[in-house]
Protein backbone atom coordinates (compact mmCIF):
# COMPACT_ATOMS: atom_id res chain seq x y z
CA UNK A 1 0.00 0.00 0.00
CA UNK A 2 2.82 2.39 0.87
CA UNK A 3 4.54 1.76 -2.48
CA UNK A 4 1.27 2.35 -4.31
CA UNK A 5 0.74 5.69 -2.53
CA UNK A 6 4.30 6.73 -3.36
CA UNK A 7 3.75 5.84 -7.01
CA UNK A 8 0.51 7.81 -7.18
CA UNK A 9 2.18 10.80 -5.56
CA UNK A 10 5.03 10.64 -8.07
CA UNK A 11 2.56 10.58 -10.97
CA UNK A 12 0.72 13.58 -9.54
CA UNK A 13 3.94 15.57 -9.19
CA UNK A 14 5.00 14.74 -12.75
CA UNK A 15 1.58 15.80 -14.04
CA UNK A 16 1.80 19.15 -12.25
CA UNK A 17 5.30 19.86 -13.54
CA UNK A 18 4.46 18.86 -17.11
CA UNK A 19 1.35 21.02 -17.08
CA UNK A 20 3.34 24.02 -15.91
CA UNK A 21 6.10 23.42 -18.45
CA UNK A 22 3.53 23.04 -21.26
CA UNK A 23 1.94 26.37 -20.45
CA UNK A 24 5.28 28.12 -20.04
CA UNK A 25 6.23 26.81 -23.47
CA UNK A 26 3.10 28.36 -24.94
CA UNK A 27 3.84 31.65 -23.21
CA UNK A 28 7.34 31.79 -24.64
CA UNK A 29 8.98 31.53 -21.24
CA UNK A 30 10.41 28.14 -22.19
CA UNK A 31 11.56 27.52 -25.72
CA UNK A 32 9.76 24.23 -26.18
CA UNK A 33 6.77 22.33 -24.88
CA UNK A 34 7.46 19.17 -22.91
CA UNK A 35 7.86 16.07 -24.98
CA UNK A 36 5.45 13.25 -24.27
CA UNK A 37 7.01 10.58 -22.05
CA UNK A 38 8.18 7.51 -23.91
CA UNK A 39 5.60 4.74 -24.13
CA UNK A 40 6.51 1.33 -22.87
CA UNK A 41 6.26 -1.55 -25.29
CA UNK A 42 3.47 -3.24 -23.43
CA UNK A 43 0.46 -1.91 -21.58
CA UNK A 44 -0.68 -3.70 -18.48
CA UNK A 45 -3.29 -2.86 -15.82
CA UNK A 46 -0.41 -1.54 -13.71
CA UNK A 47 0.12 1.44 -16.06
CA UNK A 48 -3.50 2.28 -16.86
CA UNK A 49 -3.06 5.47 -14.84
CA UNK A 50 -0.09 6.44 -17.02
CA UNK A 51 -2.12 5.91 -20.19
CA UNK A 52 -4.95 8.06 -18.89
CA UNK A 53 -2.44 10.68 -17.76
CA UNK A 54 -0.91 10.85 -21.26
CA UNK A 55 -4.31 11.22 -22.87
CA UNK A 56 -5.31 13.93 -20.38
CA UNK A 57 -2.13 15.86 -21.25
CA UNK A 58 -2.78 15.44 -24.98
CA UNK A 59 -6.26 16.89 -24.56
CA UNK A 60 -4.97 19.77 -22.44
CA UNK A 61 -7.05 18.85 -19.40
CA UNK A 62 -4.24 19.84 -17.05
CA UNK A 63 -4.60 23.44 -18.18
CA UNK A 64 -8.27 23.88 -17.34
CA UNK A 65 -8.53 21.72 -14.23
CA UNK A 66 -9.02 24.09 -11.30
CA UNK A 67 -7.72 21.59 -8.74
CA UNK A 68 -4.45 21.16 -10.66
CA UNK A 69 -4.12 24.89 -11.15
CA UNK A 70 -4.71 25.69 -7.50
CA UNK A 71 -2.08 23.15 -6.53
CA UNK A 72 0.39 24.75 -8.92
CA UNK A 73 -0.44 28.21 -7.57
CA UNK A 74 0.23 27.04 -4.01
CA UNK A 75 3.47 25.34 -5.02
CA UNK A 76 4.58 28.51 -6.77
CA UNK A 77 3.84 30.58 -3.66
CA UNK A 78 5.85 28.13 -1.56
CA UNK A 79 8.71 28.23 -4.06
CA UNK A 80 8.84 32.03 -4.05
CA UNK A 81 8.99 32.08 -0.25
CA UNK A 82 11.76 29.49 -0.24
CA UNK A 83 13.72 31.48 -2.81
CA UNK A 84 13.37 34.68 -0.76
CA UNK A 85 13.48 33.54 2.89
CA UNK A 86 12.55 36.02 5.59
CA UNK A 87 15.33 36.39 8.19
CA UNK A 88 14.42 35.84 11.82
CA UNK A 89 13.60 39.08 13.60
CA UNK A 90 15.72 40.18 16.56
CA UNK A 91 14.28 41.83 19.66
CA UNK A 92 14.94 45.34 18.34
CA UNK A 93 12.89 44.58 15.22
CA UNK A 94 10.10 43.01 17.27
CA UNK A 95 10.05 45.97 19.67
CA UNK A 96 9.68 48.36 16.74
CA UNK A 97 6.87 46.24 15.32
CA UNK A 98 5.16 46.21 18.72
CA UNK A 99 5.36 50.01 18.97
CA UNK A 100 4.01 50.40 15.43
CA UNK A 101 1.06 48.04 16.00
CA UNK A 102 0.43 48.46 19.73
CA UNK A 103 -3.36 48.24 19.29
CA UNK A 104 -3.00 44.59 18.23
CA UNK A 105 -1.20 43.52 21.40
CA UNK A 106 -3.39 44.61 24.27
CA UNK A 107 -3.73 42.94 27.66
CA UNK A 108 -7.42 43.33 28.59
CA UNK A 109 -8.61 45.10 31.72
CA UNK A 110 -9.00 42.75 34.68
CA UNK A 111 -11.45 42.99 37.55
CA UNK A 112 -11.32 41.59 41.09
CA UNK A 113 -14.54 41.58 43.09
CA UNK A 114 -16.48 40.14 46.02
CA UNK A 115 -19.73 38.39 45.11
CA UNK A 116 -22.96 37.15 46.67
CA UNK A 117 -24.92 34.71 44.53
CA UNK A 118 -28.62 33.84 44.72
CA UNK A 119 -29.62 30.78 42.71
CA UNK A 120 -32.74 31.07 40.59
CA UNK A 121 -33.32 27.35 40.91
CA UNK A 122 -32.86 27.36 44.68
CA UNK A 123 -35.17 30.28 45.48
CA UNK A 124 -37.72 30.12 42.66
CA UNK A 125 -40.50 32.66 43.20
CA UNK A 126 -38.81 33.82 46.41
CA UNK A 127 -35.73 35.04 44.56
CA UNK A 128 -36.61 38.73 44.77
CA UNK A 129 -37.40 38.52 48.49
CA UNK A 130 -34.05 36.81 49.09
CA UNK A 131 -32.33 39.61 47.18
CA UNK A 132 -34.00 42.25 49.34
CA UNK A 133 -32.77 40.46 52.47
CA UNK A 134 -29.20 40.32 51.14
CA UNK A 135 -29.30 44.01 50.23
CA UNK A 136 -30.42 44.90 53.75
CA UNK A 137 -27.64 42.86 55.37
CA UNK A 138 -24.95 44.27 53.06
CA UNK A 139 -25.97 47.83 53.84
CA UNK A 140 -25.67 47.15 57.57
CA UNK A 141 -22.65 44.80 57.52
CA UNK A 142 -20.86 44.95 54.14
CA UNK A 143 -18.08 42.59 55.30
CA UNK A 144 -20.49 39.75 56.12
CA UNK A 145 -20.96 38.89 52.44
CA UNK A 146 -19.24 35.49 52.65
CA UNK A 147 -22.03 34.20 54.91
CA UNK A 148 -24.80 35.25 52.52
CA UNK A 149 -26.31 33.70 49.44
CA UNK A 150 -25.75 30.34 47.79
CA UNK A 151 -22.53 28.52 46.89
CA UNK A 152 -20.95 29.69 43.63
CA UNK A 153 -18.39 27.55 41.74
CA UNK A 154 -15.75 30.32 41.81
CA UNK A 155 -16.42 31.25 45.42
CA UNK A 156 -17.27 34.59 46.98
CA UNK A 157 -14.17 36.46 45.81
CA UNK A 158 -12.94 36.44 42.21
CA UNK A 159 -9.50 37.66 41.17
CA UNK A 160 -8.28 39.29 37.96
CA UNK A 161 -10.98 38.24 35.51
CA UNK A 162 -11.24 39.93 32.14
CA UNK A 163 -14.60 40.66 30.52
CA UNK A 164 -14.51 37.46 28.46
CA UNK A 165 -14.01 35.34 31.57
CA UNK A 166 -16.75 37.21 33.45
CA UNK A 167 -19.12 36.67 30.54
CA UNK A 168 -18.38 32.93 30.59
CA UNK A 169 -19.39 32.72 34.27
CA UNK A 170 -22.11 35.35 34.55
CA UNK A 171 -23.41 36.06 31.04
CA UNK A 172 -23.06 38.97 28.64
CA UNK A 173 -25.32 41.49 30.39
CA UNK A 174 -23.60 41.22 33.76
CA UNK A 175 -20.12 41.26 32.19
CA UNK A 176 -21.03 44.48 30.40
CA UNK A 177 -22.34 45.97 33.65
CA UNK A 178 -19.15 45.16 35.58
CA UNK A 179 -17.14 47.55 33.39
CA UNK A 180 -19.08 50.53 34.73
CA UNK A 181 -19.38 49.58 38.42
CA UNK A 182 -17.77 51.89 41.00
CA UNK A 183 -15.01 50.48 43.15
CA UNK A 184 -15.58 49.58 46.80
CA UNK A 185 -19.39 49.67 46.86
CA UNK A 186 -21.85 46.81 46.81
CA UNK A 187 -24.00 46.87 43.67
CA UNK A 188 -27.02 44.74 42.90
CA UNK A 189 -28.99 42.75 42.44
CA UNK A 190 -27.60 42.12 38.95
CA UNK A 191 -29.33 39.46 36.88
CA UNK A 192 -27.68 36.58 35.03
CA UNK A 193 -29.04 33.36 33.52
CA UNK A 194 -28.15 31.66 36.84
CA UNK A 195 -29.95 34.04 39.17
CA UNK A 196 -29.11 37.31 40.93
CA UNK A 197 -25.75 38.67 42.05
CA UNK A 198 -24.38 41.37 44.32
CA UNK A 199 -20.88 42.54 43.39
CA UNK A 200 -18.28 44.80 44.99
CA UNK A 201 -15.32 45.76 42.83
CA UNK A 202 -12.10 45.55 44.86
CA UNK A 203 -9.49 46.19 42.16
CA UNK A 204 -9.26 47.10 38.48
CA UNK A 205 -6.19 46.60 36.30
CA UNK A 206 -6.58 48.85 33.24
CA UNK A 207 -6.00 47.51 29.75
CA UNK A 208 -2.40 47.93 28.64
CA UNK A 209 0.00 47.11 25.85
CA UNK A 210 1.72 43.76 26.29
CA UNK A 211 5.41 43.80 27.10
CA UNK A 212 7.89 42.49 24.57
CA UNK A 213 8.38 39.33 26.65
CA UNK A 214 4.63 38.70 26.81
CA UNK A 215 4.01 39.34 23.12
CA UNK A 216 7.21 37.87 21.65
CA UNK A 217 5.69 34.58 20.32
CA UNK A 218 2.84 36.43 18.58
CA UNK A 219 5.17 39.16 17.35
CA UNK A 220 7.46 36.63 15.68
CA UNK A 221 4.57 34.99 13.84
CA UNK A 222 2.91 38.26 12.82
CA UNK A 223 6.14 39.89 11.69
CA UNK A 224 7.17 36.85 9.65
CA UNK A 225 3.76 36.63 7.97
CA UNK A 226 3.83 40.33 7.12
CA UNK A 227 7.29 40.01 5.57
CA UNK A 228 6.22 36.95 3.59
CA UNK A 229 3.24 38.86 2.22
CA UNK A 230 5.62 41.62 1.14
CA UNK A 231 7.83 39.04 -0.62
CA UNK A 232 4.79 37.73 -2.50
CA UNK A 233 3.64 41.22 -3.49
CA UNK A 234 7.07 42.03 -4.92
CA UNK A 235 7.26 38.68 -6.73
CA UNK A 236 3.80 39.17 -8.22
CA UNK A 237 4.79 42.62 -9.46
CA UNK A 238 7.75 41.05 -11.29
CA UNK A 239 5.57 38.29 -12.72
CA UNK A 240 3.03 40.81 -14.02
CA UNK A 241 5.81 42.47 -15.98
CA UNK A 242 7.16 39.14 -17.24
CA UNK A 243 3.77 37.89 -18.43
CA UNK A 244 2.37 41.20 -19.65
CA UNK A 245 2.21 39.91 -23.26
CA UNK A 246 1.43 36.26 -22.56
CA UNK A 247 -1.58 34.64 -24.27
CA UNK A 248 -4.58 33.94 -22.05
CA UNK A 249 -4.84 30.56 -20.38
CA UNK A 250 -7.58 28.15 -21.44
CA UNK A 251 -10.09 27.93 -18.65
CA UNK A 252 -13.79 27.19 -18.27
CA UNK A 253 -14.29 30.05 -15.81
CA UNK A 254 -12.06 32.79 -14.37
CA UNK A 255 -10.00 31.79 -11.38
CA UNK A 256 -10.79 33.59 -8.14
CA UNK A 257 -7.79 35.73 -7.32
CA UNK A 258 -6.68 35.46 -3.70
CA UNK A 259 -6.30 38.72 -1.83
CA UNK A 260 -2.77 39.53 -0.71
CA UNK A 261 -2.92 42.20 2.02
Amino acid sequence: MRKLLQALLAVAVVMLLLALAWWLGRCGVVGFAPAAPAMSATATPANDAELLFREALRRGYAMDDLIVRRELVQRMRDALLQEHPVPAADDATLAAWLAQHAERYQAPARYSFDAVYLSRGEHGTGLQAAAEHVATVLRANPEQYARLGDPFPRGSHLERLDVTQIEADFGYALAKAVVGLPRGQWQGPLASPLGLHFLRITDVEPARVLTLAEARPRLRVDYRQAQQQQVLREALARLRRDFSGAPPLPQPAPLQDEEIP
